[in-house]
């Protein structure tokens, strides 16, 4: 099941991008950059989560 869902989803991106205008080398560069800053704050985001919450359950304990 997984298999076919990404050879569809494969076959759909490369249809989808052929269609579309080219894009420039530096706006692909761009994007792979925002893409991980913003792979980066997740991590942190779920980290600082993960710590609230853990304070949090211990303080409710006490």
């Amino acid at each position: 099941m997984k298999t076919t869902t990404y050879y569809l989803i494969l076959i759909s991106l490369l249809f989808f991008t052929s269609c579309q205008e080219q894009y420039s080398d530096a706006m692909i560069q761009q994007q792979v950059l925002w893409n991980a800053n913003i792979q980066r704050t997740n991590l942190i985001l779920k980290s600082n989560t993960s710590f609230k919450i853990k304070k949090a359950k211990t303080h409710i304990k006490a």
